[in-house]
């Protein structure tokens, strides 16, 4: 199985050190160009410590870099969710790993399976390949690197979690 990612899902599993958990669930994930430039150039600029294990991705081939070909024009979306929407089109890939509430949305009205950050986090602990008490500190991590996460969801997502093991 393959996905498509967006910029955040990628920054945020580094962050909190879970992006080499993405080789148990997908065979390789494929990113557009603008997305390797909003990442990986612009990131190198900043001095962002999160794209050395990106890179190391992209190096090993898991994660690859291809151009769209065809463009999505949608206002409310940036340069890089049009481009992962136009990718999954092209490619005939379903899963785009996406966080923005606006580019998830367009993803469904494509006909694709949008998957959060944090339903990456579900998935794992579902597969046990991550335990109930790692989910919770993942779920607690996400917030101090920048990843919103309200009060309300959070206890959501500890629910299903407590749900998936019991």
């Amino acid at each position: 199985m393959k996905a498509v990612s967006d910029s955040t899902p990628l920054i945020h599993l580094s962050k909190i050190g879970c992006l080499n958990f993405l080789k148990e669930l997908f065979e390789e994930i494929i990113i557009p160009k603008a997305i390797y430039e909003e990442v990986i150039i612009k990131g190198k600029t900043l001095g962002k410590n999160e794209i050395i294990l990106i890179e190391k991705l992209i190096e090993e081939g898991f994660i690859i870099t291809k151009e769209s070909k065809s463009k999505i024009e949608l206002e409310n979306l940036d340069k890089g969710e049009r481009e992962c929407i136009a990718l999954c089109k092209e490619l005939n890939i379903n899963n785009i790993l996406i966080d923005e509430k606006q580019g998830f949305k367009v993803s469904l009205m494509f006909n694709l399976t949008p998957i959060r950050t944090t339903s990456i986090l579900i998935i794992l602990l579902d597969r046990k390949i991550i335990t109930f008490s790692k989910y919770k500190d993942l779920l607690k991590e996400l917030p101090r690197g920048g990843y919103f996460l309200d009060a309300l969801t959070y206890e959501k997502l500890l629910k299903i979690g407590e749900n998936l093991v019991k």
